[in-house]
């Protein structure tokens, strides 16, 4: 008999949860600097909403994944009519934030903001492809612990030059090495031979 009880209130928590409005979100969305928050639709399940950075975000949370601890959302951005973004967020309650398969496409004219006395030369529009971003750190979340993805960087004009489009990869992993020179007798993890103390090295991961 309790355990029809418990499954039975399981799942009430689980409908009421899935069927709460997503305007209960505006408290907590509110927090984030310079968001304006309009026409949130939806729920905390499934919903969307505008705002001054986008013109429409839509959500979609994966139910099954709350099983091993982890919140995951497919989520579709439309800045404007030319920048938009889609991935899917996950939050694993234990480890780690990740944003994976992001795919869409920015231009320099929206990346401008970002750096507004940057000055910006050339115009272009990157199309980013299975991309990935993970932060080993929840509560630091400032410096990713690794992004990758493939880019390509359309429509290329430099001072009204047209040069082309150009495909690459980025693979960037927020670690530090330290040297190690078995062959420098009798020195201390961190030290190199002086001659060597002024050289560049280049590091090559082995999978």
């Amino acid at each position: 008999m309790k355990k029809y009880i418990v499954t039975f209130a399981l799942a009430l928590v689980f409908f009421l949860i899935a069927n709460a409005p997503a305007t209960l979100l505006t408290p907590y969305i509110k927090n984030i600097n310079n968001l304006q928050v309009s026409d949130i639709h939806g729920s905390i399940w499934q919903g969307s909403l505008s705002s001054n950075h986008f013109e429409k975000l839509t959500w979609g949370i994966n139910p099954l994944y709350l099983i091993l601890g982890t919140l995951s959302a497919d989520v579709n951005a439309k800045i404007n009519q030319t920048n938009h973004l889609n991935t899917t967020a996950s939050i694993n309650l234990f480890r780690n934030t990740a944003l994976e398969n992001i795919n869409g496409t920015l231009t320099t004219n929206y990346l401008q903001q970002f750096a507004p006395t940057l000055p910006i030369m050339a115009q272009a529009k990157f199309a980013i492809n299975n991309a990935q971003i993970n932060w080993d750190d929840i509560k630091n979340q400032n410096i990713p612990s690794l992004a990758q993805g493939n880019i390509s960087i359309q429509k290329v004009n430099l001072l009204g030059e047209q040069l082309g489009n150009y495909d690459a990869k980025f693979n960037y992993q927020n670690k530090t090495y330290t040297i190690a020179d078995p062959t420098y007798i009798n020195a201390n993890v961190g030290m190199t031979m002086p001659q060597y103390k002024n050289k560049s090295f280049k590091i090559i991961l082995a999978n």
